[in-house]
């Protein structure tokens, strides 16, 4: 019980919640940010106000949301289902740091549009099953959680009632 308390308190828990509010926050950036037009497109590349936009995203919502995400892996991945870290997990770790240098690099000048977007094709995607991977391991753990105080509180009242 106490094991698997952990892991819903300290890694599916956390990471379903980041998932959660990451995936929103996404959501409205995609509404927001070049609305109709592809994200990354060579043949219709960002304007500067655009890229000013994404860097503004990226610095405020995403990357501290990420870097969260990694922290939450990293720290707790002896939490992990099964004992074996996920490749998913693994696949995350890489597009977090990869990731590090498009920012970096379009800060110092080094980077306009077109570079830009040839750097953002060169870093490691968002995994495309982590999320799925995230939302079902935290129903898991949680139907398991459940499942065990279901447990543990029927052996302490039957232990109540046989007293009586």
């Amino acid at each position: 019980l106490q094991f698997v308390s952990q892991q819903l308190s300290q890694l599916y828990g956390p990471l379903y919640s980041l998932v959660t509010t990451n995936s929103a926050a996404y959501a409205v950036f995609q509404k927001t940010f070049r609305n109709g037009h592809t994200k990354y497109d060579h043949a219709d590349p960002w304007t500067e106000d655009e890229e000013n936009v994404w860097k503004v995203w990226a610095e405020n919502v995403f990357i501290p949301s990420n870097l969260r995400i990694k922290t939450v892996i990293e720290d707790n991945a002896h939490l992990v289902l099964d004992g074996v870290m996920p490749d998913v997990f693994i696949d995350m770790l890489a597009h977090l740091e990869s990731s590090k240098i498009v920012l970096p690099a379009s800060r110092q000048g080094a980077m306009k549009m077109g570079p830009t977007m040839e750097a953002l094709d060169q870093f490691a995607r968002w995994p495309e099953g982590f999320n799925g991977y995230v939302h079902e391991s935290y129903v898991r753990v949680a139907d398991e959680y459940a499942r065990l105080i279901g447990r543990s509180r029927g052996k302490h009242l039957m232990a109540r009632v046989q007293k009586r």
